[in-house]
């Protein structure tokens, strides 16, 4: 149901507008934690899983979507996966 022309519109989808919401408001040196986006998808898109888009992780929706930077970064004593949206060319 996503499909345009056989591909998602990536840029278009709701979901990652929060993710795009998120990194506008939590991001430490440009990278956001993705964790913090997690939260507030579940309260604003409460019916989107990572399964409508072919993926098994929101890390994938990252992945595929080719909008985003994914890295590890030590945070402590733990090691947290963070995301930069990529420059626009």
């Amino acid at each position: 149901k996503f499909l345009v022309n056989d591909e998602i519109p990536w840029s278009d989808l709701e979901v990652i507008g929060v993710f795009r919401d998120v990194a506008a408001s939590v991001s430490f040196a440009g990278w956001t934690p993705i964790s913090e986006a997690l939260e507030l998808i579940l309260i604003r898109c409460p019916d989107e899983l990572p399964t409508n888009y072919g993926c098994v992780s929101w890390n994938q929706v990252l992945h595929e979507s080719r909008l985003f930077t994914l890295r590890y970064i030590e945070r402590g004593e733990t090691r947290a996966l963070f995301y930069k949206e990529k420059a626009k060319i």
